[in-house]
């Protein structure tokens, strides 16, 4: 009964996005050049039903292809990564056509992603029904170079540029309107692309995001969270220090990756991390994580948002502050 009751959430969940993210774009048909691409084919579920009789419409396409790593070059001149999920006939061939776009971007690198279930579910089932899912390794994880500084504003400006790319007119699998979705550190980071309004943005799907990061993160219930903390930072480094997958065909590119990666741990992470139990300036509130709030961002979003919380999750706090404009008067910190 139990895995029933989640299988309903998890179906309703995927609705919701669909729905959100249809109620915002339509698909505008197109020829699309033939790209190299890892194939991964999948059979389309038989619909779950829901307790209302109702189920959602079967899949528009049998399969999905992957390609793997595009580039995407942010304004500083450094080069992201991006895994394009694109739907498939059954041949395993994409689908010619400009789609919407679903956006992901994650700290957890996108390859080990499937494996731990970071995402909150597969790509399929809103691929396979006419969309384009697009996951990013933000700067200085999984496979995109630089050092990881978890929600600085250069990241945040990342957030904003891999949209507006997303949607432009040069990529010839988008119809030019997107969607993002994901939960907890992909969740955060859509209300941050959301504030800087790039173009084609129609709607947000966060999953248990903070709202102040000091509070909801680093002292949760007043207190320093030294259970928390190392663990989270570790989940980043580690995943951050897995080679990147192009190695094999651009060595030089995933070796200069992967020694940022290090160094980034060493010049970020470490000495956030022990500073902050350490009782030093990461200890207290103060600019560093003001910048890192989405609270202070939030009014500048000016898209559809669908917030999801968790009653046992570390953002139960959070969550409500960032969807509720009543609630931020008392969540804003004096």
């Amino acid at each position: 009964m139990l895995l029933a009751r989640r299988a309903v959430r998890r179906t309703a969940t995927y609705v919701a996005t669909l729905t959100l993210v249809a109620s915002a774009a339509a698909l505008v048909p197109s020829p699309a050049p033939a790209e190299s691409a890892t194939t991964t084919m999948t059979t389309a579920p038989a619909a779950p039903a829901l307790p209302s009789g109702w189920t959602p419409r079967p899949a528009d396409h049998p399969g999905t292809v992957t390609q793997r790593d595009l580039p995407i070059p942010m304004s500083d001149g450094t080069v992201l990564r991006g895994d394009l999920v694109l739907p498939a006939d059954a041949d395993g061939v994409a689908v010619p056509g400009r789609f919407p776009v679903v956006v992901t971007i994650t700290a957890y690198n996108k390859a080990a992603q499937g494996a731990t279930g970071l995402t909150g579910g597969g790509a399929d089932y809103l691929v396979q029904r006419g969309y384009a899912q697009l996951t990013v390794d933000a700067r200085g994880t999984g496979s995109s170079p630089g050092s990881w500084a978890a929600f600085s504003a250069r990241e945040n400006t990342d957030a904003g540029e891999v949209v507006a790319w997303a949607t432009s007119a040069e990529r010839p699998w988008s119809n030019g309107s997107a969607a993002m979705r994901g939960a907890s550190y992909m969740g955060i980071n859509q209300i941050f692309a959301a504030a800087q309004r790039p173009p084609g943005l129609k709607a947000l799907f966060p999953q248990v995001p903070a709202a102040d990061v000091y509070r909801d993160v680093v002292a949760s219930g007043g207190q320093i969270d030294v259970g928390f903390i190392p663990l989270w930072m570790g989940l980043v480094t580690t995943t951050g220090v897995v080679p990147p997958a192009y190695g094999a065909t651009d060595p030089a590119a995933a070796l200069g990756t992967l020694f940022q990666h290090l160094t980034g741990a060493v010049t970020f992470t470490v000495p956030l991390m022990l500073a902050a139990v350490l009782g030093g300036d990461p200890a207290f509130d103060g600019p560093f994580y003001r910048e890192r709030s989405p609270i202070e961002v939030v009014d500048d979003v000016d898209v559809p948002t669908f917030f999801v919380g968790g009653q046992h999750d570390l953002f139960q706090r959070g969550t409500p502050c960032s969807s509720r404009t009543s609630a931020r008067g008392a969540c804003r910190p004096r």
